[in-house]
């Protein structure tokens, strides 16, 4: 996958007001296939995502007609009793799609640091993204 195959899959996952599941976890892996193939610097990160990935397909897989949309999917999850009130059980779809949301974000803000006109030093970045998103 190329970042325009990404790019086009993440494009399509909202529908209305709604993120569709299916849909989303396509892009998601259309994700991983890309930072898989950025090599070793990234094998950390694709097993992270990965990891995460497999927590919300693992649940989309036993509801995929009643987990439509990622709010309904959840909400499944959630009626299950699989969570302690507003404390999320791991693993958990809730904790894998948690995870992989901070991930995009801390990629998000660090590729836009780094080739903003006045880009930080990839190392600043990195630690800016991290303490926004992942601390």
């Amino acid at each position: 996958k190329d970042l325009d195959d990404v790019v086009r899959s993440f494009s399509s996952v909202l529908s209305g007001s709604n993120l569709d599941t299916a849909l989303l976890l396509k892009a998601c892996r259309a994700h991983l296939s890309l930072i898989k193939a950025g090599g070793a610097a990234l094998r950390i990160v694709a097993k992270d995502l990965e990891s995460n990935l497999q927590k919300a397909e693992a649940l989309f897989k036993k509801y995929h007609r009643k987990g439509k949309y990622l709010s309904s999917l959840l909400e499944i999850e959630r009626e299950s009793g699989i969570h302690d009130g507003n404390m999320l059980s791991d693993p958990s779809a809730a904790v894998g799609m948690l995870w992989i949301r901070r991930s995009l974000s801390f990629q998000h803000d660090l590729y836009a640091a780094l080739v903003s006109s006045n880009g930080k030093h990839p190392r600043d970045a990195a630690l800016d993204s991290y303490h926004k998103n992942l601390s």
